[in-house]
């Protein structure tokens, strides 16, 4: 069963090219969908043009949200924790459960 769980992040120094690079290398090889969110900005982790700017953007005063979308959260979110050479403080906001069977109506389901 999928779930979504959303983790606030404060990040106490930069993070490198190379942990946003191990951060994308580990979303794109896996089925989560992954984003961050600070100060009205949101980024899916998949897109990498969009990662890389967010995180040399990034405010480090204020707490980044992510959102993990699949099974087994906690397992990515331990994960993109590890690529991390530098300390991360989270905590857990919420968590919800969705049925693998689904779906969000698009309009094209309207006609």
């Amino acid at each position: 069963m999928k779930h979504i769980m959303s983790y606030d992040l404060q990040l106490h120094q930069r993070i490198s090219i190379k942990e946003v690079m191990n951060i994308y290398r580990f979303i794109i090889h896996s089925s989560y969908e992954v984003y961050f969110y600070q100060n009205q900005r949101m980024v899916e982790g998949h897109q990498l043009p969009h990662l890389i700017s967010f995180f040399f953007h990034y405010k480090q005063d204020l707490p980044i949200l992510m959102i993990i979308n699949g099974e087994n959260v906690e397992y990515a979110y331990q994960k993109i924790q590890s690529f991390c050479d530098k300390q991360i403080q989270a905590s857990k906001k919420e968590a919800h459960v969705t049925k693998a069977e689904a779906t969000i109506p698009t309009s094209a389901s309207f006609s």
